[in-house]
């Protein structure tokens, strides 16, 4: 079974993505902080890292570079969720880093 980390800092936002996610036969784990999210990386080995960038805060650019900078990381497969608050981040992020963007509102199906 194949392990998706959710980085959310919506509790509720990340249990709706849980339990879609779970429904599609998909192990979940649930991260609300860079540091959490890190430990959680090290010990569940996950197949992909799904990051809603309203969590992106003064500690994320650490967070993300640690995921660049880690052998273990760095082919991480990645997804970024943003809104229009997070229009900047996500545009730096798919233009210098070539990362996938979801923006929001998300079709959760999709």
């Amino acid at each position: 079974m194949e392990t998706v980390l959710v980085m959310e800092a919506v509790e509720k936002h990340g249990e709706v993505m849980r339990q879609h996610l779970e429904q599609q036969g998909f192990k979940v784990v649930l991260s609300d902080t860079a540091e959490h999210a890190k430990a959680l990386i090290q010990k569940e080995s996950p197949n992909i890292l799904v990051v809603d960038l309203n969590i992106a805060n003064e500690t994320f650019t650490d967070f993300y570079q640690w995921i660049l900078d880690n052998e273990s990381t760095t082919l991480l497969p990645r997804l970024f969720i943003a809104g229009k608050m997070q229009h900047n981040i996500a545009q730096k992020l798919e233009k210098e880093h070539k990362e996938t963007i979801l923006l929001k509102p998300l079709d959760i199906k999709r």
